[in-house]
Formats: structure tokens, C-alpha cells, sequence
């Protein structure tokens, strides 16, 4: 009798009557369209859901999950939320209003608190009315569910703080202009490829990932192999021989380092220094500057290195990036920290798994000004700090195709949403042409998923980054935002144009609140049909005469225009028959078109505009304030 008792309470507190975290206190749910909501319960439970007079029932299945679907919801709130099955559930302070996912890589995972102006918008963060939510980082390989410890939270400045800067600024002209509550949930992953956030299902029609999806992720997320990664990191942190208590001491510029190794430097150490082992390897370089560029600012290149690194300059630290291993590295190098004569540069360089160190090519690591160039490749003295064995396999989710959509997209289908702000490619820019393939299919994938075919997709075209090249050249970061505006061709996207706020010497520009304009701009248009300027100019056609080109825009709305009112264009490009492109003279002729042209080009077969990494001379806007986009009118190999 008392086990039968035992057993059924056990039964029933297993099975006890849950609701998804999606709808729990403070969520606001998707006006103008049904809303399904789910959870759990006893198997053949009846489960009823209500909200606003508004109600739907449904009967829990033999895997215990519930799911019923609410009818259209007007805009407003606060209201309560009551769950009634074997027990009654009520949450309280639920909005109805618009609902956006944002997702992609760091920059949308970049928080509020590091953007520009932060301390004035702090004080301007309050807004009951807006909502957040966090889905917390998870690969998986199977379809997961759960959306553990995330729950919605007010916007208030602290919460604020912490949220996708991008999100918020969005969120914010959405909520103020349109007057409705906004809930935003927010789910990306720094440094990720585009492939893990697409489907098994999506990757079935790519040879490259057809049988790509796979179950040895199930072996890295268990408690064994995390602890021993978090040992490794407390390793490189006291057992490193270059840190005095905590102190950088093979950073001092006077430190004897004769008995230290050498090295080419770029190479990945695996294959110079250590092949089967990770931890912390201390660079140094010693770098003879002329007085006469002495006392001038300087930029450091470095190319991409894995993992982590911390960069010393005579001895001062000057910067540091956190597991960014596929992205350039750039850093100021004050004047006052240059030395006419011998200057000392030491890279404590950290790797937690396989590949690692100073990996690109040798000319992206110099030092310059408009004055000086400083090649710094070549031969360096390197000191092993602290090593152990490397993880037996990749542990981050860009080894996994679809784990990141197993893992933090799955627990949200098939919730209502308005649409989904996007931020992501510099992570695909070395497979750029493949993008291109790549981002129209995830688009569609995720409207498959969210069941909504007109699922409007919002997504922030690359921003300029990185040295300014003196002449035009290859560059596999405008092939990216070239793949990236191809997906324009799909009903109901947007694109928010950056190559004028980026930073050439961040990948992370600070200027987020331009983008959360330009992607609420498109917003209006693709998700709420408004009759408005929405974009910048985009390319349309061309016609050559003579040594003459005339370019075409769309969206030039009240007319064309360049940043300063002026009549000449930067960042145009012309090329003959050789391929070999020059700098043109570019102006503004009419409301819509300008005239290109260049004496080395005296027959013209190809065009570029803002073709490059990071394309400093593009001053091409309408009216409305808006960028125009770079583009190409070849499709040569670069």
C-alpha cells in the first residue's frame, strides 16, 4: 500500500503540470497571430491555458508534453496568465506586443554596457513596457527542449547593462515608435559559424555537412571533460612561469632572453613548438623604430591568433582578445609608449585546444602609421609558460554543424514572433562564396521551423574592419557582404548597411545604436509594410560609354548624396580587360546615378564600389541619411 502511495506521488511529481520558461512571469507574447504555448503534465492530463478572456485547451501526450495554441491576442498588458491542469499555474505581468529573436555571433552578443554614449543611455534604460530574455549557451546534437535557467526580465538599466546592445537599440525605436509593449529574446554565440545554427535537416542538402551531424558532442558536454578544461584554465592562470603573482613578469623589456627559443613567426605552434600539448607560450619581439616615427600613434597588427592572448608593449599592457581565434587582431600602440630605437612586443598567447599561436599571413603582421611600416614577421624568441595534454576533440560548437540549433533554437519552436534580427559572417568570411548557399538556406529553414514562411528576416550586413588597403584588392570580407545581400532576393528580409560605423582596429564597433536603427528601418518595411525610405542605395545596373561608366541606384530615395554634400565619390573602382583594377573618379549625376571614370582605365569592362576589408573612402548615402552598399559588377576569382 505505502509503495503503491510512494510510487504514485513519485509519478505525479514527475510529471506535475509545468509551462515552458517562454511564457512564464514578465514574457510578452506575439500580437495579431495565434500563440502556441507548451509544457508538460500528466499523460491524458487536460491542460487549459488563459490569457486576456482569451483560452485553449489540450490533452497531454504519452511523452507528457502539452501544447495548445491561443487565439489572436490584442497588444497591451499587464495581464495574468493561469495554467490549469491536476494543478493550477499563474504568472503574472505577461505582455502582449511584438516579439523579435536576435541572434547570431559576438557582435549581437555585444552588451549594452560597451557601447558608445553608454553612461547617457544608461540613464535613458528604463522602459517597463520591454522585455527581456536570454536563451543561455547550448550545443546539442539531438532536438533539446529545455531552456534552462532563462527567464524574462523588465528592462531596467541594470538588465539592460547585459543585453544585446544591438537587441536593445532595436527593441528601443521599435517600442517607441510603434507604442506597443516588445519582448526580445536573445540567442547567440560568439565566434560561431553559420552551419551550427542550421537544422540537420537545412545541412541534408550540402554535401560538405551532409553526414556531418554528429553524436561526439555528446562526450564533451559531460562533467568529466568540462572539469578538465576548468582545471586547464586555472592552470594558465597560477602555474604559468611567466606570472609572478599574477603579475607579467616576461613582460619587462629588461628580461635576458637570449636562452629563449626562436621561432617563425606566423606558424601555428602545434606544428613548431608543440604538437600534442595546449597552455600558455610567451612571444617576443624586439623592434628597432626610427626616431623620426617616434612619437607617433601606431597600429599594431597581429592577423588572427588562437586562442587568447594578452599584448605588451614595452612592457604595458595595451590589449587583449578572449578566444577570438578567426579574427584579425588590432591594437593602438600610444605615442608615448614609443621609443626612438629598440622597443620590446610580448604576446602571452593562451590555447585551450589543438591549433594555436600567431596562424596568418606574414603581411598581416607589421606595425604602421601614415608614416612608417614595420614588417614584424619572421624570426621571435618564444617561452613555454605552462603546457598540458590538448582535449582529445574540438570543444567549441563550430566543430558540431546544427548544435547550436539543437541547443538554443529548438526550445523556442514554434513560438509566435514578429521576425528575427541577425548579426553573423565574420566568422564564414573565408568560405564567403559558400555563404552565399549557406544563408538563404538557414533563412528558410528557420521559417520552416517557426511554421511561417513569411517569417520576416532582418540581418546587418559586415562592417568595415581592418587596415585600409592603399589600392583596390581581394577581399573575402566584401565577397561576404556580397553573399549576405544576395539573400535580399527572399520575400520579407532586410539589410542594415555598417561599412560607415565599423572600426578598423575592432571587430566589435561600438556604434550600435546605428544599427538597431537601420534594422528597425527595415523592420518597417518588411514586417509592418510602412511606406518609408528603409534602405540605403543598392546597386540596380550599369551602362558603359566610352571610358565613361554610369552607375544606377535603387533606394536612392530623395536623391543620391555623398557625407560631406559634396559632388565627389570615394570607393569606386574600375578595370579592363586585364582584371587589374585602379581608384576612379566617381561623381553624383542626377537624382539617381553617378558617372564613373579614370584615366587608367581608358576601356572599362568592371565596376567596384567599397570593395574591400575596410573600405575608408565610401561616402555614398541618400538623402535620408542612409549608406549605400558596396557591390561588384564582375564575378572574377579574387
Amino acid at each position: 500500500m505505502y509503495v503503491m502511495l510512494f510510487s504514485l506521488l513519485m509519478f505525479f511529481s514527475m510529471h506535475a503540470t509545468t509551462l515552458s520558461p517562454l511564457f512564464q512571469d514578465n514574457a510578452v507574447l506575439q500580437q495579431g497571430m495565434p500563440v502556441p504555448v507548451w509544457g508538460t503534465g500528466v499523460p491524458g492530463e487536460k491542460i487549459t491555458v488563459s490569457i486576456a478572456g482569451k483560452s485553449a485547451s489540450g490533452i497531454a501526450g504519452a511523452d507528457s508534453t502539452w501544447m495548445v495554441e491561443l487565439p489572436k491576442l490584442k497588444p497591451g498588458g499587464p495581464h495574468t496568465l493561469v495554467v490549469k491542469g491536476k494543478t493550477t499555474l499563474t504568472y503574472t505581468n505577461i505582455l502582449v506586443g511584438e516579439v523579435w529573436i536576435c541572434s547570431g555571433q559576438s557582435n549581437m552578443a555585444f552588451e549594452t554596457k560597451q557601447a558608445k554614449n553608454y553612461a547617457e543611455e544608461k540613464r535613458n534604460a528604463a522602459f517597463d513596457n520591454i522585455h527581456f530574455f536570454t536563451v543561455q549557451r547550448c550545443m546539442k546534437t539531438e532536438p533539446f527542449s529545455d531552456l534552462l535557467d532563462s527567464r524574462w526580465k523588465k528592462c531596467t538599466p541594470q538588465t539592460a547593462a547585459t543585453f544585446s546592445a544591438v537587441g536593445f537599440f532595436f527593441g528601443r525605436d521599435l517600442h517607441t515608435e510603434r507604442k506597443v509593449p516588445v519582448g526580445l529574446i536573445h540567442t547567440s554565440w560568439g565566434g560561431t559559424t553559420i552551419e551550427t545554427w542550421m537544422s540537420p535537416q537545412a545541412l541534408q542538402a550540402f554535401e560538405k555537412y551532409k553526414n556531418n551531424v554528429t553524436n561526439e558532442i555528446k562526450a564533451l558536454t559531460k562533467d568529466s571533460v568540462n572539469a578538465i578544461l576548468a582545471q586547464n584554465i586555472e592552470t594558465m592562470r597560477t602555474k604559468d612561469k611567466g606570472l609572478q603573482d599574477g603579475k607579467p613578469l616576461w613582460a619587462d623589456p629588461s628580461l635576458d632572453v637570449l636562452e629563449w627559443d626562436t621561432v617563425t613567426v606566423p606558424e601555428d605552434w602545434e606544428k613548431a613548438i608543440m604538437s600534442t600539448r595546449d597552455g600558455v607560450i610567451w612571444f617576443r619581439k624586439d623592434i628597432e623604430i626610427d626616431a623620426s616615427c617616434a612619437g607617433e600613434r601606431f597600429t599594431l597588427s597581429l592577423g588572427p591568433i588562437d586562442d587568447t592572448e594578452e599584448v605588451y608593449f614595452n612592457g604595458v599592457l595595451i590589449g587583449y582578445m578572449y578566444k577570438g581565434y578567426t579574427l584579425p587582431r588590432f591594437y593602438p600602440v600610444d605615442p608615448e609608449l614609443i621609443r626612438p630605437g629598440k622597443n620590446t612586443l610580448v604576446l602571452r598567447i593562451q590555447d585551450y585546444n589543438r591549433s594555436a599561436g600567431l596562424w596568418g599571413k606574414p603581411e598581416e603582421i607589421a606595425m604602421y602609421n601614415p608614416y612608417c611600416s614595420l614588417a614584424l614577421a619572421g624570426e621571435w624568441r618564444y617561452k613555454i609558460g605552462v603546457e598540458f595534454p590538448t582535449l582529445p576533440k574540438p570543444s567549441g560548437p563550430n566543430g558540431y554543424p546544427a548544435s547550436l540549433f539543437q541547443g538554443m533554437i529548438n526550445p523556442l519552436l514554434p513560438m509566435a514572433a514578429a521576425g528575427v534580427i541577425w548579426y553573423q559572417g565574420e566568422s564564414n568570411a573565408s568560405r564567403a562564396l559558400e555563404y552565399a548557399s549557406l544563408f538563404p538556406a538557414m533563412i528558410q529553414d528557420w521559417r520552416n521551423h517557426f511554421k511561417n514562411k513569411n517569417l520576416p528576416f532582418l540581418f546587418v550586413q559586415l562592417a568595415n574592419y581592418m587596415k585600409a588597403d592603399e589600392q583596390p584588392a581581394s577581399s573575402t570580407w566584401a565577397e561576404l557582404r556580397e553573399s549576405q545581400t544576395k539573400a535580399l532576393s527572399l520575400p520579407k528580409t532586410g539589410m542594415a548597411v555598417a561599412i560607415d560605423i565599423g572600426e578598423a582596429d575592432d571587430i566589435h564597433p561600438k556604434n550600435k545604436q546605428d544599427v538597431g536603427k537601420r534594422l528597425f528601418l527595415a523592420a518597417q518595411k518588411a514586417a509592418y509594410n510602412e511606406k518609408l525610405v528603409y534602405s540605403g542605395p543598392l546597386y540596380a545596373s550599369h551602362t558603359i560609354n566610352g571610358k565613361t561608366v554610369k552607375v544606377t541606384f535603387d533606394h536612392f530615395g530623395s536623391g543620391l548624396k555623398t557625407k560631406d554634400d559634396g559632388n565627389a565619390v570615394g570607393g569606386f573602382a574600375l578595370a579592363g580587360k586585364d582584371r587589374i583594377f585602379y581608384w576612379a573618379n566617381a561623381e553624383i549625376s542626377g537624382k539617381e546615378t553617378v558617372k564613373v571614370s579614370s584615366e587608367k582605365v581608358p576601356e572599362p569592362v568592371a565596376l567596384r564600389y567599397g570593395w574591400a576589408n575596410n573600405p575608408d573612402k565610401v561616402n555614398l548615402y541618400n538623402k535620408e541619411g542612409l549608406p549605400a552598399s558596396p557591390f561588384r559588377t564582375d564575378t572574377w576569382e579574387q
